[in-house]
């Protein structure tokens, strides 16, 4: 089974994907792992998540569509997850057999301080200067907006972060994903 962690950025989609390794002893891919190693040692790929983020979404696809299939040859299950990954993929990549699982998570509202809250090892939002925080905040419920809209049309699994406490709605998130 390959399982698909996606969302918006700073939603929790690395702590689900913890969790999840942990219960099912799999490997877990991030995509920010691939995509810094792509952006390293391949600059002339222009793969760049400072670019508009459909277009990223975009230039990232055919690399997360192939560790997709090498996972499946390797692992009996592992899991992947990321921004990049899409409500449009689960259904390319599975091909109506089966083998794919997927929760979306997302904020319908949130703030700055409750993303810093729950920030993690990853702490990058405390770089951006402050007068720029608040705009990620609001365009991290804009992306979760779409996410969800999304997760709708093709029946898939999508949490809100806002919904109740967080360790609750992780874990709301994990029950989607392994149920």
């Amino acid at each position: 089974m390959l399982y698909l962690i996606g969302g918006c950025a700073r939603s929790g989609k690395t702590i689900l994907g913890k969790r999840l390794v942990r219960k099912k002893a799999m490997p877990l891919i991030p995509t920010d792992a691939i995509y810094w190693t792509l952006r390293t040692v391949a600059p002339q790929l222009e793969i760049d998540n400072r670019s508009s983020f459909p277009k990223y979404q975009k230039d990232f696809e055919p690399y997360l569509f192939g560790i997709a299939r090498n996972l499946s040859g390797c692992w009996d299950d592992a899991a992947i997850e990321g921004a990049t990954i899409l409500p449009k993929h689960v259904s390319r990549l599975d091909k109506g057999k089966g083998n794919v699982r997927s929760v979306f998570i997302g904020w319908s509202s949130v703030n700055v301080d409750t993303v810093l809250k729950y920030e993690g090892a990853n702490a990058w939002l405390k770089t951006v200067p402050e007068n720029e925080r608040e705009g990620i905040a609001k365009d991290m419920v804009k992306v979760s907006r779409h996410l969800e809209k999304e997760c709708n049309k093709h029946n898939l699994p999508y949490v809100d972060m806002a919904a109740g406490p967080y360790r609750s709605q992780i874990k709301v998130a994990l029950e989607a994903l392994i149920s």
